[in-house]
């Protein structure tokens, strides 16, 4: 249908230059059909595709919004009520047992640790939608609940990158609201009081999240933060590994392939860096890390550009929440130092 516009801007140029340099160290690298096929560099542009297919059905039916945003809100309950009965009972709704760390939940997930990063991520994108609407009575009663419900499953999971997170993601929007504050930042208000209480009471959540992360610090011997050693010494792993081309990197997926002969003790995970920022240096050299870095910039110079407008203004300029809750979602989740 011609419909140009979708591919001729500066986020798809933008996007293909990053893919076609990707393509091309693969193809330069010393494993070439490994770095562009194992989940690597050949296929990357399938997000774009999900991206721009997206971006066309919001555009021609904007409604479906609206029914998205209710999926999320019945997956998000569901999944955090679930959350909740096996912390209580031991085991779930379907009868998955919690793993043998007594500190994690898991819900349906299973086997897999990554209950609060699904709800980190399903949040960030239920609440910039949701808080765009002009909210009715009955849908602030409905925020003063689901916040403390969500926040504290996240807590109780044990997560604590995806709580930090979470908590980053909640103060920020708190910034930029210009409609629903006052049962926004009631819901606020009653979550600080549940989480503050499930600390107190709870004592394998206060060991997980407040007395291990201090105890990982105290391991730390070069970055003063939560990690502990084991994920430090896969960054420093990933920072040896980019240093044999600091320019151009090694190559995607070059991670999995030095490790074994550059990990600091054997003991290092040779899955991935566990950090966007040094899994970019290490495969693709400071030229693929300017990419991310460039968007990261770009993300900030969006929120100063609001927040001296508004301070111009007066006023939070008339605009759907949903677009200044997205670049402050992006600008957490990809936080260099989480």
């Amino acid at each position: 249908k011609k419909k140009w516009e979708y591919y001729f801007n500066y986020f798809v140029i933008f996007f293909l230059i990053f893919i076609f340099y990707g393509i091309a160290r693969s193809l330069l690298s010393e494993f070439p059909w490994y770095s562009l096929s194992e989940s690597g560099s050949l296929f990357y542009f399938r997000y774009l595709l999900f991206i721009l297919g997206v971006s066309y059905l919001v555009k021609k039916n904007p409604n479906i919004l609206n029914v998205f945003m209710m999926i999320l809100f019945l997956c998000l309950i569901v999944v955090s009520l679930d959350g909740i009965y096996q912390f209580i009972f031991g085991k779930n709704s379907l009868g998955f047992v919690k793993p043998d760390d007594m500190t994690r939940i898991t819900g349906f997930f299973g086997d897999e640790a990554i209950l609060g990063r699904y709800i980190s991520y399903m949040v960030a994108i239920f609440l910039f939608l949701y808080m765009s609407n002009d909210l009715k009575n009955s849908q602030k009663l409905v925020l003063f609940f689901f916040l403390p419900i969500v926040l504290g499953t996240t807590f109780l999971s044990g997560d604590r990158a995806p709580l930090l997170r979470l908590i980053l993601i909640l103060s920020l929007f708190s910034f930029f609201l210009k409609n629903n504050k006052l049962p926004y930042f009631g819901s606020l208000f009653f979550t600080l009081i549940v989480s503050l209480s499930i600390l107190i009471t709870i004592p394998s959540v206060k060991s997980r999240v407040v007395n291990d992360s201090l105890d990982l610090i105290k391991q730390n011997q070069y970055f003063l933060a939560p990690y502990g050693k084991d994920y430090e010494d896969i960054f420093i792993t990933s920072i040896r590994i980019g240093n044999l081309n600091p320019i151009f990197g090694k190559g995607p997926n070059a991670y999995k392939v030095y490790c074994d002969s550059y990990k600091i003790t054997s003991y290092v995970n040779c899955s991935h860096s566990h950090n966007f920022y040094l899994q970019l240096f290490s495969e693709q050299g400071l030229l693929g890390l300017l990419f991310l870095l460039f968007f990261y910039v770009y993300l900030i110079k969006v929120i100063l550009k609001k927040i001296i407008n508004s301070i111009k203004k007066n006023s939070i300029v008339s605009e759907p929440f949903s677009k200044i809750g997205v670049v402050i979602s992006l600008l957490v989740f990809f936080l260099p130092i989480i």
